[in-house]
């Protein structure tokens, strides 16, 4: 990605006020040949239902499953071209977790039907776990509740594709990024905000790695967002924000991730064939 010749500290602004504007709803720049946006619950849960196949040209099936986190890298897994039919189905502050919520139990009911009905080759199974610290795994019982939930999610989604592409947990800034990032170009600064990163897997992700799942294929931000114990929040080149708050990328962080995506599609399609 490179900007435009032209491009001045205004439009940096601009840009910074459109990811304010789009909000989380990054995943809603993807050209989907079948879409649906509907609240549920009282309008707590916002669902994203997305279709994607006539710009595709490869052999092999998908489906985005999860919370935000998915939503917002929709534009990048749906367009990689291994994949000839990307369905995303999607749902804000939700979980897919054993017990869900109860204004998440019928996003979770319906996102079963689908995976049955489709059958994906890949599964795509991103979410963001926000509110999961070490300090509440350090408790048993929390510890124990989580290794069901994955156990329960891997189990299932095993039986009814053949790779899972999922996630750890990654990174979380203490500040709001696009904002900050505003608020130092209002004032002329240049937008540093590199933050220092605790060494090593998180609590949740040695549970993860810890359930039994053999068609688990693992993908984990810090990876790339992060080097050498620090996370860096603005896009390196472009000198724009990769986050629009604390932990969801913008457009620019998903672009960014690209090759994080492909290079994981790619051993999956390996695997498959």
């Amino acid at each position: 990605m490179e900007l435009p010749q032209q491009w001045t500290q205004q439009n940096d602004i601009e840009f910074s006020h459109y990811i304010k504007k789009s909000h989380v709803f990054v995943g809603n720049v993807t050209k989907c040949d079948i879409e649906k946006h509907y609240f549920v619950n009282a309008g707590n849960v916002y669902t994203h239902y997305c279709e994607v196949e006539s710009s595709l040209t490869g052999n092999l099936t998908a489906m985005v499953i999860g919370n935000s986190y998915a939503h917002n890298v929709l534009p990048v897994i749906s367009s990689n071209q291994l994949l000839k039919k990307v369905t995303s189905f999607t749902a804000f502050g939700c979980l897919y977790v054993k017990q869900p919520k109860r204004n998440c139990e019928g996003y979770q009911n319906a996102v079963n039907e689908a995976v049955k009905r489709i059958k994906p080759d890949i599964i795509y199974f991103i979410q963001g776990y926000v509110k999961i610290t070490n300090s509440k795994l350090r408790q048993k019982a929390v510890s124990e509740i989580w290794a069901e939930n994955f156990k329960f999610a891997f189990d299932f989604f095993q039986q009814h594709s053949s790779i899972i592409i999922t996630n750890h947990q990654h990174f979380r800034f203490r500040i709001p990024i696009n904002a900050e990032y505003l608020r130092l170009k209002y004032f002329g600064y240049e937008a540093n905000m590199n933050a220092r990163k605790a060494p090593g897997l998180t609590t949740l992700d040695k549970i993860q790695l810890n359930v039994s799942c053999s068609k688990c294929l693992w993908i984990n931000y810090n990876d790339f967002f992060c080097r050498n114990d620090y996370c860096t929040p603005i896009d390196p080149f472009l000198r724009l924000p990769m986050f629009l708050d604390e932990d969801h990328v913008t457009i620019i962080g998903a672009r960014r991730a690209q090759d994080l995506f492909e290079n994981v599609t790619k051993k999956a399609s390996e695997k498959i064939i």
